[in-house]
């Protein structure tokens, strides 16, 4: 009886899933940031994060759960102390470390797939940037999309010496496909009109 009842409630969730989204959303950026020909860049160290929401369903966090590396693509218009767009391209990366429950190595790998938008505000000589823009690539063996807002510092005296203090990278995951929700909604009532027989012939 028991058996019946949680097949009851999985088909019952099939219907739900198909209307299901998933997401894995990256924070607490923290690492030092370049500007340099115009392109901004995290250079070889990256920028740390401490925060994963959405991974495996859980929510992690620890002083230095990974980092992402990037590089955008070059500034078409304005410039770094001023605002402006950089082009679509270059290159993002976001890395596990491998442990508490983060997976190790290349998470996502990828590229800006369109402008790079730069917004510049100055307070008390401090630059205060921010960037944003879409993200495409690969994840776990498939093509995904993302969107990445991140948040920089720099000074009067160097506006290139950039230092990350925050943002969001969030990763857009595959559900399945209504055609992969209809097959296995078809084999669990299968499954429970078996279970229910056996039930039956059990009294």
């Amino acid at each position: 009886m028991r058996k019946i009842a949680l097949l009851a409630v999985l088909i019952a969730a099939v219907p739900l899933a198909s209307w299901a989204s998933s997401s894995v959303d990256f924070q607490g950026f923290n690492g030092k940031g370049y500007y340099k020909n115009g392109v901004l860049s995290t250079g070889n160290g990256g920028s740390h994060f401490s925060i994963i929401n959405g991974m495996g369903g859980k929510s992690l966090s620890g002083p230095n759960l990974g980092h992402i590396a990037f590089s955008t693509g070059k500034l078409t218009h304005g410039s770094l102390t001023h605002g402006g767009t950089f082009a679509a391209g270059g290159s993002f990366t976001i890395m596990g470390n491998g442990k508490s429950g983060v997976p190790g190595g290349a998470l996502f790998a990828g590229k800006f797939s369109g402008p790079v938008t730069l917004a510049v505000s100055v307070s008390g000589g401090i630059y205060h940037y921010t960037i944003t823009g879409a993200i495409a690539g690969m994840w776990g063996g498939k093509l995904v999309n993302g969107t990445v807002t991140l948040n920089l510092v720099g000074t009067k005296v160097c506006p290139t010496c950039l230092h990350f203090v925050g943002g969001d990278v969030n990763i857009a995951l595959p559900v399945p496909e209504p055609g992969t929700l209809s097959l296995l909604g078809t084999g669990l009532l299968g499954l429970a009109g078996v279970v229910r027989r056996r039930s039956l012939h059990h009294v």
